[in-house]
């Protein structure tokens, strides 16, 4: 049985990893090789890094950009995008209203 509060505060965590990292606050886990590719960390890593293609030189963020995603975010902490959506769309009508 999956309990509720437990849920919706890993969404509110989340939600702040998200924006923490599309701020540049915060940065998926991994590191660098050689090459300045970038790789996740095992517990980084979740099944939808799979479908993403792999570092390159030409291309040596491409995981990191996607460990950025609400996708990717919501699969590590278990929690569905929708719910983190809700939260985002009232944080971003909160701001709109104090920049009026």
């Amino acid at each position: 049985m999956v309990n509720i509060d437990d849920y919706y505060l890993r969404v509110e965590e989340a939600v702040q990893c998200y924006l923490d990292r599309k701020d540049r606050l915060e940065h998926p886990d991994g590191e660098f090789d050689s090459a300045s590719r970038w790789y996740p960390s095992d517990q980084e890593e979740q099944d939808c890094c799979k479908d993403i293609r792999s570092p390159s030189r030409n291309y040596p963020y491409s995981l990191m950009l996607h460990c950025r995603t609400k996708k990717h975010i919501a699969n590590l902490y278990q929690v569905e995008t929708k719910d983190m959506n809700v939260i985002i769309r009232s944080i971003r009508a909160a701001e709109a209203d104090l920049n009026l």
